[in-house]
């Protein structure tokens, strides 16, 4: 089976899910952020935002493809509420140079963006985003660990101009540590 064949689902999954973007009519598009990089301000109430993405690594045989999908609705002026899910495939070279594919659901990340502090003339905006991953993806299949674990951001964001702004993530991640691994949490 070639790879053209092998990921022709993978393809199909994302070019829905690009079409669902041009073809829901929203009349006023703002840009979000990347998922790896936010900003400090929380989505107001009553505003809802729904994200897609796509992330692809590979290394040295083994190939992740992962489409997850961000929930976030805006609770008060300075909190909002978070959730996502999504689907993942993981393929992996073996030693006698055939491949193992399995998919399946990721992990359900729960969190909160909280805005504790105002943008000043000589310094940023802060928040922080905590989140808590649930672990929903099947351990079993090498999809998930089957243990929880903590995320804490800290963002900071400053106006440089009307039209250009900086902004700075710094976290720490919790690593749930299941028994037949050596896990190290991330900085």
């Amino acid at each position: 089976m070639t790879n053209a064949v092998r990921y022709h689902h993978i393809y199909i999954i994302a070019l829905i899910a690009l079409l669902m973007g041009y073809c829901w009519h929203v009349p006023t598009a703002f840009g979000g952020p990347p998922l790896t990089i936010d900003d400090t301000a929380p989505l107001a109430f009553p505003d809802s935002e729904l994200d897609f993405g796509v992330a692809i690594e590979g290394s040295s045989g083994n190939k992740h493809f992962e489409f997850p999908i961000a929930f976030s609705q805006g609770v008060l002026d300075n909190l909002q509420l978070n959730m996502g899910f999504g689907f993942q495939t993981e393929e992996q070279e073996q030693g006698d140079g055939s491949n193992i594919t399995e998919s399946g659901a990721t992990d359900l990340p729960i969190g909160t963006k909280w805005k504790i502090c105002e943008e000043g003339d000589y310094f940023p905006s802060v928040a922080l985003a905590p989140t808590v991953n649930i672990p929903t993806a099947a351990e079993d299949r090498g999809l998930g660990s089957r243990e929880t674990d903590y995320d804490l951001t800290l963002n900071m964001s400053k106006a440089l101009s009307d039209v250009s702004y900086l902004h700075f993530n710094v976290g720490y991640s919790l690593i749930g540590e299941p028994t037949s691994e050596d896990l190290s949490d991330v900085l």
